[in-house]
């Protein structure tokens, strides 16, 4: 499913600066775009709007955050409305639990890491930061 004039968009993202460079990217694929913050009303007003809602949410428990993409998804007209989950190309955050909670409803969920112009790549299922996969040690990093 496109983003195109007549359809509303609602993406969320676990933190305002992933909400800000969502609509960003978003910007030029819908008629405006706008970031909201947890707590407000988030569903996309008019046709071909990208509204972004900033769930706050990477610091919550997995239980927490899955309620908070249900209570966004819930704010939603369902219909004609593309929802997008903005995930942190480092995996931080809720990701499973995130995107368990779209997929609750019967959603198909596709789910892309990858940030080449950061230097961020999936290669056989490990994301990559330039060339080094990000499950190696970090140089210096205290061990576990």
């Amino acid at each position: 499913m496109e983003p195109t004039p007549s359809r509303r968009l609602l993406a969320v993202a676990d933190d305002l600066s992933g909400a800000a460079e969502t609509a960003a990217g978003l910007a030029s694929r819908t008629t405006r775009s706008r970031v909201v913050l947890v707590g407000t009303a988030a569903a996309p007003r008019h046709p071909g709007e990208a509204t972004v809602l900033d769930l706050d949410s990477r610091q919550l428990s997995a239980a927490e955050a899955a309620r908070a993409v249900s209570a966004a998804l819930a704010l939603s007209p369902s219909g004609d409305t593309l929802v997008l989950k903005k995930i942190d190309s480092l995996l931080r955050g809720n990701i499973a639990a995130e995107v368990a909670a779209l997929a609750a409803g019967g959603a198909g969920v596709v789910v892309a890491p990858a940030l080449p112009a950061a230097g961020r790549s999936v290669r056989g299922g490990v994301v990559h930061l330039g060339a080094t996969p990000l499950t190696a040690p970090t140089p210096g990093a205290p061990s576990r």
